[in-house]
């Protein structure tokens, strides 16, 4: 924005020194003036630049006695035609190496990372801005200064999992180190390495690239599962047998850097040969509206929708009417976004107070390497909680104020008392978040915990939150050292025991969960849910340690009737 500014005052000035000047009359009839361009526009601070890459300075000063570009000893004059886009730029460069120019416009080729100086020496008749005097004339400088960072290239070591050393917690061992030297063809394949691994099993990617601070890279594995990755260290599982081959894209990019993309193929051929394991069932099992998922050891070839073979349990002895029966199954499938996922619908919805489990008695789901599954079960199905009664972006502190009373977030406030818009007790921050992009922040103000309520305005806007019991919950996030030992929930309504979070004994440095169980009559729209801080039950926090808070939930609990 600075520099969209900048243009547009030089315009400004420009067309006013050209509608004044029938009536401005300068001494001796001279029109000095001092500027610069480059292809970079203007800036106040550093340019930043990629190794073997050039910018190009323009002097636009106005009735300038000489003028001289002095540039590093490892920089290079460019002439001819040639643009941006080129990657080699050694039959522009000027002959003879001069390190200085009297050329109103200059192309600096930067040949070496690192941080360099321009300069720009004008002599003028007549004082203009910035000059010194000098004999008769007036001398003015402008140095440019010049980040030129090194080139990005990939590098990357592959591990697998050695089975043969211990089949139930296997060592990672290294078959591939590509370093960021090394320029692979597609031409050489014959010669690369070859790992091979059974279906299921996994191949470890880990990026080592270093050079020129790239910072963000994709993995592309055909193949696997997934076929791409952005990871730093992504674990690839490979479950159908064939042969195959992998690369990697790293990027520079950001406020304050040049932006690069480089890709670079992982000279490694990857064998998949069928599995000399079982093919079982692995992981969670979940479900989400009426459908239950569970992934195998391995690609599914096919189900024969065999819904008899599956059993599913259901128990709920919380509800006013007891349940213990089996659930019937209406169809079994193959996930269509990962062959590796095998779905299993209900005939009926269930309760978020149910108990669930699923069994399966072997059939005709078969592995795309021929394996049948195995029996299993009966296994815990994990039952989503249920919607949030909360609007989410209220619950997770997401929209922004400006207002440092409203602690910087909208729909909650704090008032007067919330320190100053510099150092506030209470304020969204995004720094840590548990999910989103931001989170609840309280800092001990010096003097120590005082008592500060975070009121949340729309808590139960806009239609109010219906009678029932709740699981409240909160994510909390302690620093490590925590002194902080409570805080209290307080609503203003219906009337039930909701404060004294006790938050003494948590581990710190990671998000925690937090629950409590309420019933509550209905709350009607407006009422106010409040964060309290009180100084008698947080004696000797230390200053300026920090609780936040993120994901507050309400979550209905639904019971048979």
């Amino acid at each position: 924005m600075k520099n969209i500014k900048n243009i547009v005052l030089l315009t400004v000035v420009f067309l006013f020194t050209l509608s004044c000047a029938n009536e401005y009359e300068a001494p001796y009839d001279d029109y000095s003036s001092f500027g610069w361009y480059t292809s970079q526009s203007f800036k106040d601070s550093d340019y930043v630049l990629s190794e073997g890459k050039f910018i190009t300075f323009l002097d636009a000063s106005q009735n300038a006695i000489s003028h001289e570009w002095v540039i590093p000893e490892s920089g290079k004059f460019l002439s001819g035609k040639f643009t941006s886009l080129m990657t080699d730029f050694s039959k522009f460069i000027v002959a003879g190496n001069e390190k200085s120019s009297s050329d109103n416009a200059v192309n600096v080729l930067f040949t070496e990372p690192g941080d360099y100086e321009v300069l720009l020496k004008n002599v003028f008749k007549y004082e203009v801005e910035g000059a010194v005097k000098e004999g008769e004339n007036w001398v003015v400088k402008k140095i440019f200064t010049v980040k030129v960072f090194p080139n990005i290239s990939p590098a990357c070591k592959v591990y697998k999992y050695d089975y043969s050393v211990d089949p139930i917690n296997p060592p990672l061992v290294e078959v591939l180190s590509l370093t960021e030297a090394q320029l692979p063809v597609v031409e050489g394949m014959a010669t690369w390495k070859t790992v091979t691994i059974e279906a299921g099993e996994e191949l470890v990617f880990v990026d080592l690239s270093t050079t020129g601070n790239p910072n963000t890279r994709t993995w592309f594995t055909v193949g696997g599962k997934p076929e791409q990755s952005s990871n730093e260290t992504s674990n690839i599982k490979y479950n159908k047998p064939g042969d195959y081959t992998a690369s990697m894209e790293i990027k520079r990019n950001g406020d304050g850097v040049p932006e690069a993309t480089v890709s670079k193929l992982i000279p490694l051929k990857i064998k998949v040969i069928p599995s000399t394991k079982d093919f079982v069932q692995d992981g969670k099992v979940t479900i989400s509206n009426k459908v239950i998922s569970f992934s195998v050891t391995g690609e599914v070839e096919s189900v024969d929708n065999i819904a008899a073979n599956f059993v599913v349990h259901v128990t709920n002895d919380v509800s006013p009417v007891a349940f213990d029966e089996n659930v019937a199954v209406a169809g079994v499938a193959i996930s269509v976004v990962d062959p590796s996922i095998i779905t299993v619908t209900l005939k009926e919805e269930l309760y978020n107070t149910d108990i669930v489990t699923l069994s399966y008695n072997a059939g005709s789901i078969v592995s795309v390497d021929d394996r049948v599954l195995k029996s299993f079960g009966p296994v815990a199905v994990m039952l989503g909680s249920g919607n949030n009664a909360l609007e989410s972006s209220f619950a997770g502190f997401e929209k922004v104020s400006g207002n440092y009373k409203a602690a910087f977030v909208a729909g909650w406030f704090v008032g007067n008392k919330n320190g100053t818009a510099g150092d506030p007790t209470y304020q969204r921050t995004t720094s840590r978040a548990y999910e989103g992009t931001a989170s609840m922040q309280y800092t001990v103000p010096v003097g120590g915990v005082e008592s500060l309520k975070l009121q949340g305005t729309n808590f139960s806007k806009p239609d109010g939150i219906p009678a029932g019991t709740y699981i409240v919950s909160f994510r909390v996030y302690l620093e490590a050292g925590n002194t902080i030992k409570q805080f209290n929930t307080i609503l203003d309504g219906p009337s039930f025991q909701l404060d004294n979070w006790d938050v003494s004994s948590l581990p710190t440095g990671e998000w925690v969960l937090m629950t409590k169980e309420i019933t509550t009559d209905a709350i009607i729209s407006g009422t106010k849910f409040r964060i309290a801080m009180e100084p008698d039950i947080n004696p000797g926090a230390v200053v300026g340690q920090s609780i936040f808070w993120d994901d507050l939930k309400w979550i209905k609990l639904n019971y048979r009737n």
